[in-house]
C-alpha cells in the first residue's frame, strides 16, 4: 500500500520523430526499446537495473533511427517495457501478480492470455532469465497508474499516427520493431510476423523479405514470432492499415550481457538505413496494386 506514494507521472511517455519530409506511408515504431526506470519503479523491483535491461529490445530505436530521414516516423516508447509493455492488451492482467483485479467500473476488460499466465502480461511479472520481478503483489491501484499514464497515451499517439497518414495516403504501412535473444532466434538473422498472414498483405510480406534477403540477412516467418498485440490490433489490410512485426537478433549488433553496442553495430544500422530506404521506395508498387 504505501508504494502509491512514490508513483512519478512522466514527463514524456514517447518520443514521436516525423519525417523531415513525408515522401511515404511507412510508420515505425519501437515499443520495446526504452530505457527509462523510474525511482518508484526501482524500489518496488527486487532485480538489479541492470538484469532488468536485458528485458529490453536493446538500441532498436537507433537501429531504425534513419527513418525519418527517408519520409517516414518513427515511433518509441521511452519507458521500459518491464514497467509496462504495450505490446500486450490493456487487460492482460496477472492475478498472481496484483492483490486486486480491475472491475468493469475501471474500464479495464480482463483478458487472461497464455502470455499472462506464464508471467508475461501487460505488466510482467517474470523478467529476463524467468527472474520474478517483485517481492510482493503489486496493488490494483499501481497497476492503474501504469495504463493511465504510460500505456494509453503511446497507443493514443500510434493510433492518432496511423489514422493521419492513411487519411493523407489511403494506406499505412506500421512495421513494428523488435529484438529477440540469440537463445531464440533459431539460427535466424530476422523473424518476420503478420499473424500467420492476416495483418499484412502478402505481396507486401514478400517485398519486405526479399529486401532483407538480399542484403544477407537469414529470415523466417512467423515462428516463434508471429507479432504481438501492436500487430494484430492494428494490422487490417482491408481497411487499409498493414502491419508487420521484424525481430532482429540481438547477437548481430550487441552484447545481450552487458547490454551495450558491437562492434558490429554500424554495419547492421547502414543495412537497416538500406532495407527502409528501399522498401519504402519500392512499396509504392504494392500501393498502386491496391487500389
Amino acid at each position: 500500500m504505501g508504494h502509491t506514494r512514490v508513483y512519478e507521472c512522466p514527463q514524456q511517455v514517447y518520443r514521436l520523430t516525423p519525417p523531415k519530409e513525408r515522401t511515404n506511408n511507412f510508420v515505425f515504431a519501437s515499443p520495446h526499446s526504452g530505457a527509462q526506470y523510474s525511482q518508484a519503479f526501482l524500489k518496488l523491483s527486487q532485480v538489479p537495473r541492470q538484469m532488468l535491461r536485458r528485458s529490453e529490445d536493446a538500441f532498436v530505436q537507433d537501429l531504425f533511427g534513419d527513418a525519418p530521414d527517408l519520409g517516414a516516423s518513427l515511433l518509441q516508447a521511452l519507458f521500459a517495457r518491464a514497467y509496462v509493455d504495450v505490446n500486450r492488451s490493456e487487460g492482460e492482467w496477472d492475478p498472481h501478480l496484483f492483490q486486486n483485479m480491475p472491475g468493469p467500473d475501471t474500464g479495464i476488460e480482463l483478458d487472461l492470455t497464455t502470455r499472462t499466465q506464464q508471467g508475461l502480461g501487460v505488466m510482467a511479472r517474470l523478467g529476463a532469465e524467468g527472474r520474478s520481478l517483485y517481492a510482493r503483489r503489486l496493488s490494483m491501484s499501481e497497476g492503474l497508474f501504469r495504463i493511465t499514464h504510460f500505456y494509453r497515451p503511446y497507443h493514443k499517439a500510434l493510433m492518432s499516427e496511423l489514422e493521419r497518414v492513411r487519411q493523407d495516403w489511403g494506406r499505412v504501412v506500421l512495421v513494428d520493431c523488435h529484438s529477440m535473444p540469440n537463445s531464440s532466434s533459431g539460427g535466424y538473422d530476422i523473424i518476420l510476423g503478420d499473424r500467420f498472414g492476416t495483418s499484412c498483405r502478402p505481396e507486401l510480406m514478400s517485398l519486405v523479405e526479399n529486401k532483407f534477403r538480399t542484403l544477407g540477412f537469414t529470415t523466417k516467418r512467423n515462428s516463434p514470432y508471429a507479432g504481438g498485440f501492436t500487430t494484430a490490433h492494428y494490422g487490417c489490410p482491408e481497411a487499409g492499415i498493414d502491419a508487420l512485426q521484424i525481430e532482429i537478433n540481438r547477437g548481430l549488433y550487441m552484447s545481450e550481457v552487458s547490454v551495450t553496442p558491437s562492434s558490429r553495430f554500424e554495419n547492421v544500422k547502414k543495412s537497416l538505413r538500406v532495407f527502409m530506404e528501399d522498401l519504402t521506395l519500392a512499396s509504392d508498387a504494392c500501393n498502386k496494386a491496391a487500389e
